[in-house]
């Protein structure tokens, strides 16, 4: 009978690969984390209060614009209907134009319907600019972050 000894001081056979594999695990959740683009998730605290500002202007945040196959949404109150601008050659719209001069915000996130006909959103860039926006991103969604 054939007898197995140890050295003594040496680990077992699979500890190594358990530590890389807890390693590599701890890498994966670090890129995972290190490449998300929404906010970290923080667990409701009952005692968590924002502090009280003194100032008296508004934030002025990005605009949130949103464009359907039947309305025009900012911020999302609907505005307009798009059923008339895709029919007519009218450029401005004026019910988009005098709520992008009242807001003064600079910078436009635009989210637009996919199969939405390309003249309406040009009619959209071209009252935003004469609103006085400059900065205007459109917002998409990749088919791989499907």
């Amino acid at each position: 009978m054939r007898r197995l000894s140890r050295r003594s001081g040496a680990a077992p056979r699979g500890a190594g690969l358990a530590a890389m594999v807890d390693l590599l695990t701890l890498l994966l959740l670090f890129l995972l984390q290190a490449w998300s683009t929404d906010p970290p998730v923080r667990p409701g605290e009952l005692d968590f209060r924002l502090p009280e500002s003194t100032s008296q202007r508004p934030v002025s945040g990005p605009v949130y614009l949103d464009l359907s196959a039947e309305a025009i949404y900012l911020d999302d109150q609907r505005l307009t209907a798009t059923g008339y601008y895709l029919s007519h050659d009218d450029m401005l719209i004026p019910e988009l134009y005098a709520p992008l001069l009242q807001r003064g915000g600079p910078r436009l996130l635009l989210r637009a319907h996919a199969e939405l006909p390309y003249r309406l959103i040009r009619k959209v860039l071209f009252t935003a600019r004469e609103a006085g926006v400059r900065d205007v991103q459109l917002v998409a969604t990749s088919r791989s972050s499907l």
